[in-house]
């Protein structure tokens, strides 16, 4: 193994700000993990019923939400582990699959979050304004948008996978899927989601102003 990745990884592992930040992912993950069971057991145990459209699209960021916090819980732990039981500097080296393991779930949130806010927002704007359509529909509009955004939400993590070109027999010094041949498609991607979340805010106004001028009018 290299000697000199071997050493960076060891930096890597002993960085006081890092671990610093890493505690700080434990707790607040910890944390949003509660608090999400909690939620969900509280919209269980309470007569608030929402349409099941909207339990469907709010289930899909739930889960995708945890997957991302329980990514970075897992890659502190395994920080920490490595911390307090390495005896040389190659120890520190991370095995490929565990990179894939905590960094995929990063890439899917990318994506999917603003993907799922997009189709809620679009989901409140049929319910809004189209609702003899949309009643009639039931819950196909979740069920069919959950099947497309997560078959665009794989493809793009098999796009980063296939990507990346690691390879298995050689751990890594950091946690990181990015390289030369994917980083242009990666940070470019980030232009695409500020304009869908710019949408969304515009299309969440709107629902906003036209669901008062409803209750005004009644």
């Amino acid at each position: 193994m290299n000697e000199t990745q071997c050493n960076d990884a060891e930096a890597s592992v002993r960085d006081t700000l890092f671990n610093i930040v890493r505690v700080f992912h434990i707790i607040f993950g910890t944390i949003i993990v509660v608090m999400v069971f909690r939620n969900v057991w509280s919209y269980n145990t309470k007569s608030l019923k929402f349409h099941t459209n909207l339990i469907i699209l709010i289930s899909n960021i739930l889960i995708i939400y945890l997957l991302l916090t329980l990514s970075y819980i897992v890659e502190a732990f395994n920080n920490f582990l490595i911390l307090f039981t390495y005896s040389n500097p190659c120890d520190c080296l991370i095995q490929v699959w565990l990179v894939y393991l905590i960094r995929i779930p990063d890439y899917l949130y990318i994506l999917g979050s603003p993907l799922f806010h997009f189709v809620l927002m679009t989901e409140r704007v049929l319910a809004t304004i189209f609702v003899k359509i949309y009643d009639k529909q039931g819950k196909m509009f979740g069920v069919t948008a959950t099947i497309i955004l997560w078959s665009l939400n794989f493809l793009f993590a098999l796009y980063v996978y296939l990507s990346s070109s690691l390879n298995f027999d050689q751990p890594l010094a950091y946690i990181t899927l990015t390289n030369v041949s994917n980083s242009f498609y990666l940070i470019n991607i980030h232009y695409f989601i500020f304009i869908l979340i710019i949408s969304i805010a515009i299309g969440d106004y709107l629902v906003i102003k036209r669901n008062r001028k409803i209750k005004s009018n009644l």
